[in-house]
């Protein structure tokens, strides 16, 4: 390959990855913000007060629904203590789900006692949501903390 052709090619992958890259983040921030409504809906219903979104904890929970997605397996956060150190919290927990649809994963969460205690718990007061689409399936953490 020529050197104007490697630039030319090099140059058209610059542009498609940073084409891709914006629109990606926003369908990215959009399931988030859909996913996030939805925990707090189910919030109000049970008499609950709304969670606040931390964003750079969303950051983090983002990065590992992709992890999950790209291993193809539900997995929780490691040493989740040590993720929330830099934050005020006594008490914390983490609900994790794959599915076709946000809502399915809103249904799988209520009918799990565990994943419904998590939403359903009063002394939570923040939480971090990470949303993945990927080959079809969404693929959300969400971290509670209070």
């Amino acid at each position: 390959m020529t050197r104007s052709r490697t630039v030319l090619v090099a140059g058209l992958l610059a542009v498609t990855l940073l084409a891709a890259g914006p629109a990606s983040l926003a369908r990215a921030s959009t399931y988030r913000d859909r996913m996030f409504k939805m925990i707090n809906r189910v919030r109000v219903r049970h008499g609950l007060r709304e969670l606040r979104l931390n964003f750079d904890l969303s950051r983090y929970a983002h990065k590992h629904s992709r992890k999950m997605a790209e291993e193809d397996r539900l997995f929780h956060t490691r040493n989740l203590r040590r993720k929330l150190r830099s934050y005020r919290w006594t008490v914390a927990g983490e609900n994790l789900g794959a599915a076709g649809s946000l809502k399915r994963i809103r249904k799988l969460w209520m009918k799990s006692a565990d994943h419904r205690a998590n939403l359903l718990l009063p002394d939570y007061r923040r939480v971090g949501v990470g949303v993945v689409r990927y080959k079809g399936w969404f693929w959300v953490t969400a971290i509670f903390y209070g």
